[in-house]
């Protein structure tokens, strides 16, 4: 089963709302022990519609500076989605072997913050 892919509609809205989301902060050794980067990945969880008409919960990274999620393939298919391609998801490494195929689609979000209010 493919990942699905999804983009966000971008709107412009003049309304301020602070979301209290979590951050997580690790560090990971590269070079086999010569130096290590320290990150902070900011987290949150999600509802994803699921196609019984609730939601499926998920912890999820949340890129702020991202247009497209990434929805792994176990929780794509238990949710909801229009599915208006496929398409091949590439990273850094440009090699076609590399390429891993999604399905690329819409569907319902909602995000939660630390005190579980929540945003569609």
């Amino acid at each position: 089963m493919n990942s699905l892919l999804f983009t966000w509609k971008i709107l412009t809205v003049f309304i301020r709302v602070m979301v209290n989301l979590s951050f997580d902060t690790s560090t990971t050794i590269l070079c086999e022990g010569l130096f290590s980067i320290e990150y902070i990945r900011l987290t949150g969880l999600i509802g994803l519609k699921s196609s019984q008409g609730n939601y499926v919960f998920a912890e999820a990274i949340i890129d702020t500076g991202a247009y497209i999620s990434v929805i792994p393939a176990r929780i794509a298919g238990k949710i909801q989605k229009k599915v208006v391609g496929e398409d091949k998801l590439k990273g850094m490494n440009p090699k076609e072997e590399c390429a891993l195929p999604v399905e690329v689609g819409k569907t319902t979000c909602l995000l939660f913050d630390e005190e579980y209010n929540f945003y569609s």
